[in-house]
């Protein structure tokens, strides 16, 4: 059984056989029923491909009639005009010649004059079509209110003047009550009372639609598909859409990416333009929401004018938004000039795209500075005119705060124009080259610092540690000196201990020479609140040992009455060392206990000891009598040591 629907003819219903598949609805959009390039591409089909399509939709014939896949006509002579090419008058042709010969020769897409003769006539399913349908087979000169105009009678005639109409229509300036890029009233139905609706028309082939049937459907008339809706529906623009998308897919998206068979070239097609694609990263960008490439003939793909290659870098020429494609099938917005500008593009070398070219991809968030190039995996900030190498996870987090954090990706060709700047690494970090022996401080203002000892650097709170690749750092700034137990940040002088810095009260620093880094390098190391000042005391965790840091060294304090004299009788208050920084600065000579004696090796004399003080012991009888009558333990000290002590008078 053949379930008939109703479409509107003239003003009139006839019974039309359905496609196989019902287009949805939903998707209808009455301003922008379909889209220019779509409606006015003549070479989507061959006249072979227009015949196969007649014999498969066109399926058997009643006995006694001929239907339009068998059905042959003659064509009245055609002068050329500013519409169309005109046509020789001719034999009789088959139907599927002159729809191809009239869609070449006026500029309207084949399968736009298919579905016209199909919404009008029912001719491409029909199996029964009378001569009637095929004198007035578009419909064309057949108003809704009078009978229709017979110069316009025949097939071929048909044809020809409706495919001239629509170019008139969009050209001719004469046509301007239904108006393009503004909100026209479109009536629901040939009933006045039935009203109007607003509808926003977006392009000229929509506003076509409606010079030749001036009525949009109703809610009725979409919600019932191909069936009936109510007293107020109207189904020919319906019916267009739905018959143009259950048989050649969507009304908004033409053939995009084309290529001439044996030909290399790569072409995207934006209406009349044509821009060569020049590397398989662009062509997969387009591709990803145009869909890939399709054959087209010699002679459509050299009618089009020449642009510029085709680049991601796009322009929508409704809003005049520029936006960076992405092979996501994603567009970004560049939101200035200045990043355009650091993805390598001049402001005006962006690809000029169509509305529907657009609206395929999905917008997402602006363009910031993070990119890949193409779809490799490592991620770089364009900063200051330079691509910087993110290195870690961490690195992008701290990079990314506070930013657009979005990660687009950059073409191969894009990229190579950008120079390189230094690699952005993880804050507070230590980092080294994978076969590198030194071992670098990240600082605050991206600037590496040497470190003597990963003891030292847990002394200062920086403990992460990080390998790169080889070159990684080939760009990076590396400040003079190294890492030290005093640093000097600006004026203010810091002692390194316990994993935070200290601020140093007075201008004693132990003998040690402070590292001088600007404010902005180490301002974001861990200070401490609580200041010491000198003395300092150390100690080292796991070491029994009670130091004191002098003329640049450590020196053991071997008496708690010492460490006493040291502090002025104050309570002791020690920082912590790590063994590293400890070994780093060196131990050397002891504070002695009172009553020590010693003797520095290579050297007869004995000296008694207290503090810093040592006096020469001038006989065996002072030694024994200073030590109570007994011979006393003599410790040996590298000779070295000897000038840390103040010699006072000797004892006889």
């Amino acid at each position: 059984m053949v379930l008939l629907v109703l479409a509107w003819v003239s003003g009139l219903l006839v019974a039309t056989a359905p496609p196989s598949a019902a287009a949805d609805l939903r998707q209808f959009q009455p301003g922008n029923i379909i889209a220019d390039g779509v409606f006015f591409n003549p070479y989507t089909m061959t006249e072979a491909e227009i015949q196969t399509f007649l014999n498969v939709r066109g399926g058997p014939c009643t006995a006694g009639f001929t239907c339009l896949k068998s059905y042959s006509d003659t064509m009245p002579a055609k002068p050329a005009d500013a519409f169309c090419g005109g046509y020789p008058a001719s034999g009789a042709e088959p139907a599927s010649r002159i729809l191809f010969r009239v869609a070449n020769s006026c500029g309207i897409n084949p399968q736009v004059l298919l579905v016209m003769l199909q919404k009008e006539q029912g001719l491409v399913t029909g199996r029964s079509p009378s001569a009637t349908a095929y004198r007035s087979a578009m419909g064309f000169g057949c108003p809704d209110t009078a009978a229709c105009d017979t110069a316009y009678y025949g097939f071929a005639n048909q044809v020809y003047n409706a495919a001239r109409q629509f170019q008139r229509y969009a050209n001719s300036g004469q046509y301007t009550w239904v108006k393009v890029g503004a909100t026209n009233q479109i009536r629901y139905h040939p009933n006045a009372a039935c009203g109007t609706g607003p509808v926003y028309i977006a392009n000229k082939a929509t506003a076509g639609l409606y010079y030749y049937t001036p009525y949009q459907p109703n809610q009725a008339s979409l919600n019932a598909g191909y069936g009936t809706g109510d007293g107020c529906s109207s189904y020919g623009n319906r019916n267009f859409y739905q018959f143009f998308t259950d048989w050649f897919g969507s009304t908004q998206n033409p053939a995009s990416l084309v290529q001439v068979p044996g030909r290399p070239e790569v072409w995207l097609a934006v209406g009349t333009v044509k821009h060569h694609v020049p590397d398989e990263g662009e062509l997969k960008v387009f591709a990803a929401k145009l869909g890939w490439v399709r054959p087209a003939p010699a002679s459509y793909v050299d009618s089009l004018v020449l642009g510029s290659p085709a680049r991601r870098y796009v322009h929508d020429p409704r809003t005049g938004t520029l936006y960076l494609l992405q092979a996501d099938g994603t567009k970004h917005r560049f939101p200035d000039t200045a990043t355009i500008a650091s993805y390598g593009y001049e402001f005006g070398s962006y690809t000029n795209i169509d509305a529907a070219q657009s609206d395929a991809f999905t917008t997402g968030p602006d363009v910031g500075g993070f990119y890949r190039v193409e779809s490799g995996p490592e991620v770089y900030l364009l900063a200051d005119g330079r691509r910087r190498y993110v290195t870690t996870p961490g690195a992008y987090n701290d990079a990314a705060a506070g930013r657009n954090s979005y990660i687009s990706s950059m073409s191969a060709a894009g990229a190579a124009k950008i120079p390189a700047g230094p690699a952005l690494l993880p804050r507070h970090s230590l980092v080294r080259e994978t076969s590198g022996a030194s071992v670098y401080l990240t600082l605050a203002d991206g600037s590496l610092l040497h470190i003597p000892s990963f003891g030292l650097a847990a002394d200062a709170g920086r403990r992460e540690y990080v390998v790169v690749a080889n070159g990684t750092l080939a760009n990076s700034t590396v400040r003079t000196g190294s890492l030290s137990p005093f640093i000097r940040c600006g004026s203010a002088v810091y002692l390194v201990a316990g994993g935070t810095l200290r601020p140093v009260t007075g201008s004693a620093t132990g003998g040690l020479t402070p590292l001088d880094l600007p404010e902005a390098a180490c301002a974001d190391m861990p200070k401490s609140a609580s200041s010491v000042s000198a003395p300092f005391l150390v100690q080292v965790p796991g070491r029994a040992e009670a130091y004191v840091l002098e003329a640049g060294q450590l020196h053991h304090v071997r008496s708690y009455d010492r460490l006493m004299q040291i502090t002025g009788g104050a309570a002791p208050r020690f920082v912590s060392w790590s063994a590293d920084t400890a070994n780093g600065v060196g131990v050397g000579a002891p504070e002695l206990a009172a009553g020590t004696y010693v003797q520095f090796v290579g050297e007869g004399e004995v000296y008694r000891g207290d503090g810093r003080g040592i006096r020469h012991v001038t006989s065996y009888d002072a030694l024994v009598r200073s030590n109570g009558g007994r011979v006393p333990p003599i410790e040996k000290l590298p000779v070295a040591q000897k000038a840390y002590y103040t010699v006072g008078t000797p004892i006889s």
